[in-house]
């Protein structure tokens, strides 16, 4: 994955750690969103609608719970071989290892899970936590993962990491620097020679089949409505490795340096 968190470290490392935020770039990632659209036609995401996408998916997640103030005061997963007889809304199998969430439905623990993401309601602002180990401890916790929120939007469903450290992470630096002062002349020189060999390493399409792309996490407001009728054409939303050019000379044919000349024998 290659969150924002991690795109605004790669910043912070470039720029010599001036210990900026997310929010302070995200004006300028959404300007190298737009130079991209506009230079290939292409139609991915800004931001915001990266953050709302990100958000709509942890929402929709089987093994998300809501957690009150009481989860939180004793952060202990409770764990046993069998769920006790108070019924628990969550618990972890010490056998199976594996965790569970009961289903008021049924009456019934179904489906066991790796881990659980849950999300505590702090006067209306959500707070994310995950479930796991602290350091060697077999007992499970309730963890503050500020690293890997799960609301965090992953670039790498819109980009591939050549265009974000050759283009992205550049761009955004030398808007940066500009607004601070500085002439950004190395990043100037960085992004454009690297959008220059992007552009003749990838051949970006504009427009993309649907069905070829319908596994992927940019096409998903696609899929959904255009469902069933899939084998349409719709704006390339994402910018995936195999749009990457082979390392080979293509053959150009019906050209001046064909036998005889433009296709003369």
């Amino acid at each position: 994955m290659f969150t924002t968190n991690k795109f605004t470290d790669y910043v912070n490392q470039a720029l010599n750690y001036p210990a900026i935020s997310f929010d302070d770039i995200r004006l300028f990632l959404d300007q190298a969103i737009s130079e991209i659209n506009t230079e290939l036609h292409t139609s991915i995401a800004n931001i915001t609608k990266m953050e709302e996408d990100a958000k709509h998916e942890v929402e929709n997640l089987p093994n998300l719970v809501i957690l009150e103030s009481s989860d939180l005061g004793v952060p202990i997963v409770s764990s046993s071989e069998e769920p006790t007889s108070d019924f628990p809304k969550f618990y972890y199998n010490t056998t199976t290892k594996l965790y569970y969430i009961y289903n008021t439905e049924t009456s019934a623990y179904s489906v066991g899970y790796s881990y659980l993401v849950g999300v505590y309601l702090n006067n209306g602002n959500p707070t994310y936590y995950k479930t796991g180990n602290i350091l060697a401890s077999d007992v499970k916790y309730w963890y503050l993962d500020k690293y890997t929120c799960p609301t965090d939007v992953d670039l790498e469903n819109y980009f591939t990491t050549d265009w974000i450290t050759l283009f992205l992470v550049p761009y955004v630096c030398y808007k940066y620097s500009i607004r601070d002062g500085d002439t950004g002349r190395l990043f100037n020189e960085e992004f454009a020679q690297g959008f220059s060999q992007l552009r003749k390493s990838y051949n970006v399409p504009f427009q993309v089949i649907l069905s070829t792309v319908a596994h992927l996490f940019a096409y998903r407001d696609d899929v959904t409505h255009h469902l069933p009728k899939l084998n349409r054409w719709v704006p390339t939303r994402a910018i995936t490795a195999n749009m990457k050019n082979p390392s080979v000379v293509n053959i150009i044919s019906n050209s001046f340096y064909d036998r005889g000349g433009f296709g003369i024998w």
